[in-house]
């Protein structure tokens, strides 16, 4: 693949992801809910379903480190921004 050849391709990629980005920020959140939903289901249906005490261990300390940096976030802006 020639040097014009793959910045053709970057190009390309590039504009999919601002066309993709464009179309999430353009769903209402309603709709983000229901694909959430079906994704869901779609994984219990196909057995995916990962409820181990481990893994919901796992996924409690990530939503804990996420609540945690949110609030230091919160408490390092200053009030006017």
């Amino acid at each position: 693949m020639d040097h014009e050849a793959i910045r053709r391709r970057v190009a390309t990629w590039n504009l999919a992801e601002s066309y993709l980005q464009l179309e999430l920020r353009n769903t209402t959140t309603e709709h983000k809910f229901q694909q959430l939903c079906a994704l869901f289901e779609s994984a219990v249906r196909l057995g995916w379903e990962t409820t181990t005490a481990s893994e919901v261990e796992r996924v409690r300390d990530r939503w804990n480190r996420l609540r945690e940096l949110a609030q230091h976030e919160s408490l390092s802006r200053p009030e006017n921004s």
